[in-house]
Formats: C-alpha cells, structure tokens, sequence
C-alpha cells in the first residue's frame, strides 16, 4: 500500500542494522518499493549521509515518497568519547536529508527513529519531558529538532527481540548468552523501561509510512518494568537458568562512561490516539518473545 499522497517507495536508511532487516521484511511484504541504505555492502546504496551533497544527489535521483531514517550511532558511551562523531552520526544525517526534503523533495515524507534515552526522571514521561543525561541523547534529541521542521513523524521507541544480524545484538540476545554462559552477570533493578518487540515495532513503522501523522509520539509498549525484572520475566519464559543473575542498582560500582537516565518509560497515549490502536502490554510481549527462544537451548 502506498502512504496517504505519495510514493511506495521508501528510502530506508541503516537497513541492515538490528531493527532495519525486520522493517524491510515488512514494507516488502505490504508491497512497498524499497531501497535500502547503509555503509556496508549488504544494502543498495552506501552514501555518506552527514554530506549533504552527496545525500541529495542520490535522494534526488530516486526520487522516494518515504525516508525511513533507522541510521544512528547508538554505542552511548562511544557518544560521550566522541561526540563530533555523534553529531555527525545522528544529527548531520537528519540534517542533510531534511535539507533535501526543504529543498528539492516535495511531497516526500520522513519517518524519524528516535530514543527513549531523552528521558528521566520519575516516568512514565510524555512527549514534552524531555532531561538529557548524555552525548547520545543530546545528538537525538538535536535531530529531532530538525526533522520536525520539514513536518516528519518522529517516534521515540526501545525495542527487543532475535536479531536478525550477526553484527548487532538486542537486550533479549545479550540476555541470553548471558545466562547460558556459566558466567555472573549484572542486571539492574532502578533502570526503568517499556520497550516494544522488533516485529510490532517493524510493523507499527510501517502503519506510520502509510498514515503520515507527521508528530512526535513515543512508541513503546503498555506498562513498564526495571531491567531486571525484565530479564528474570525474558528467562522464566526462555527456560533459562538465572542463578547467576546479579540484581543491582545501576550506581555507584558500575563502569559506564556515560551517565544512564534511571526512568525511561514511555506515556504511549499519544500514539494511540493518533493511529486509533491500542499497543501490547509489555508482560505479554516479553514472554511472547522469550518463547522463541526456547529453541535455542
């Protein structure tokens, strides 16, 4: 199906990353014409997209209805060592296919993924309760700022489930071999979130290309829990050992470079009143998707 005033073809971009193969799977499968972008060679094209020039050459010359931006540098710490690098990564590449859009790309639509990690605070946080904690998010949240002027949908999400790449691995996989390892390993009780399965996620992106809301909505499921009962749920439904668990607040002792927001979690309101659903209740879909792994062991 072709969004609401424009083309079927959608641009993705950061197609082979951790949620980029899945929504590809599914814009196929709702008979969208995909061309796929990254900076490897598993995808159509491979521009540079914190150049400008080179962006909107290549936008122009195909032309899309939909540019579906998945491309991010989402290593939080790396963000807080190199923060030109996150600029470049997460705000000049909005930059620079927001500028075509202003420009030369009447009537395309941008469809921007964004990130829960602009919260903190008690939660569950609307759209407008933003507190940036680090350099990843700081970059986020500039992106957003430009993509809102050339009027995209802006979804703010977190997202689990099997990954389909060798290269990347979600919380369910990290999970996992975790706990099949024999080995300790941490969990934490005060991080808080609600993140949504990668296949609901996939295809809640795809209702956004074909309604265009063009606003900012958090995308994440109902409910919300800590990252450690996440995991101690993910294993009950996995069949997984969790002996080795160790449940832990995230501060003082730990290592992380970057300081990580304690309540991500998501008021969903919006987004359901916007698209006329109701989203999953997260319980419900952790087990879900901690029976899949079940064929593993």
């Amino acid at each position: 199906m072709a969004p609401k005033n424009g083309s079927s073809r959608v641009v993705v971009t950061g197609a082979t990353g951790l949620l980029g193969r899945a929504v590809v799977d599914s814009l196929h499968r709702e008979g969208f014409d995909v061309v796929t972008h990254s900076r490897g060679s598993d995808s159509q094209v491979h521009v540079d997209l914190s150049d400008p020039q080179a962006t909107g050459e290549l936008l122009s010359r195909l032309a899309p209805g939909t540019v579906l931006n998945l491309a991010a540098w989402t290593d939080v710490d790396g963000c807080e060592r190199e923060p030109h690098k996150a600029y470049q990564d997460n705000f000049q590449s909005v930059h620079s296919i927001c500028s075509w859009i202003a420009t030369a790309g009447q009537g395309c639509h941008l469809v921007h993924v964004s990130t829960d990690q602009v919260y903190d605070g008690l939660g569950p946080h609307v759209e407008s309760d933003t507190r940036v904690r680090n350099c990843y998010a700081f970059s986020k949240i500039a992106a957003e700022a430009v993509a809102s002027g050339v009027g995209a949908t802006i979804v703010r999400t977190n997202f689990f489930g099997r990954s389909q790449t060798v290269l990347r691995k979600s919380f369910t996989d990290w999970l996992y071999d975790r706990a099949t390892s024999g080995e300790p390993f941490q969990v934490f009780t005060d991080v808080m979130f609600n993140p949504l399965p990668i296949d609901t996620l996939a295809r809640r992106l795809v209702d956004c290309i074909e309604v265009r809301p063009g606003c900012l909505m958090n995308l994440g499921s109902r409910g919300g829990v800590s990252k450690a009962d996440f995991a101690f749920l993910f294993a009950e439904a996995a069949g997984l050992d969790t002996s080795l668990a160790m449940a832990i607040p995230i501060s003082p002792g730990t290592t992380l470079l970057a300081r990580r927001p304690l309540d991500m979690r998501m008021n969903v309101q919006r987004y359901e009143e916007v698209m006329h659903t109701h989203l999953p209740a997260l319980e419900d879909e952790i087990f879900r998707i901690g029976k899949t792994y079940r064929e593993l062991s």
